[in-house]
């Protein structure tokens, strides 16, 4: 059985806050993987029995590693960084590993191995099917992943993949849209402008999920 999206971040804060989780070795999981510079986002899906989330900015702010916490096992993934629409075309690796060996020294054992079972039990078929990511021998796995059934067009995505922020876009966008709302109907042009505003603030950018 496979996950399913049960809604967003931003209409469920409370599953991906971590207020939700109650397990004790969890939640010093939780907590030891935020001061190892984990952060909350409410820019994620919520699945299905999901009680946490938390977000770690790597390879310069292009990629990053997403944890999502349940019930019954912890499960982290390699993604493309939020910041960027291609976020929704790359796929995901198996990230738990990596996770592992951040907290090996941060947690008790007993913890560390309630980590270990937790990342490997009751994984869904999504889950269970993610090829594992390698972070010693591979730190940016997209350098080589065949996106779409090309490498050319992994290639292409990986070299844009920095100047195709939501920012920008949004940027773009305004600058095209402003001229013309100016001479269409003004107050569109203003209504733009605070547009734009609220974007720039809220959206992810590179290294803040």
């Amino acid at each position: 059985m496979k996950r399913k999206i049960v809604s967003l971040g931003i209409f469920a804060p409370s599953r991906c806050s971590g207020a939700l989780v109650r397990d004790a070795r969890m939640i010093d999981i939780y907590r030891a993987l935020k001061s190892a510079g984990f952060v909350e986002t409410r820019w994620q899906y919520i699945f299905d029995d999901q009680i946490g989330g938390l977000v770690y900015s790597c390879n310069d702010g292009l990629s990053e590693v997403h944890v999502r916490f349940y019930p019954d096992r912890i499960y982290a993934e390699h993604e493309v960084a939020r910041s960027s629409p291609l976020h929704f075309i790359y796929p995901l690796f198996n990230a738990n590993q990596f996770i592992i060996e951040i907290l090996k020294d941060k947690v008790s054992p007993e913890v560390l191995a309630y980590l270990e079972a937790s990342t490997t039990a009751n994984l869904k078929d999504d889950e269970a099917a993610q090829a594992h990511w390698q972070p010693m021998a591979q730190p940016d796995p997209y350098r080589t992943t065949s996106l779409l059934g090309s490498s050319f067009v992994n290639k292409l995505g990986v070299l844009c993949h920095p100047y195709m922020g939501w920012r920008a876009m949004v940027v773009c966008a305004i600058v095209v849209a402003l001229p013309i709302s100016i001479h269409v109907w003004p107050p569109m042009a203003l209504l733009l402008t605070l547009f734009a505003v609220l974007v720039w603030r809220v959206v992810p950018t590179a290294g803040h999920p």
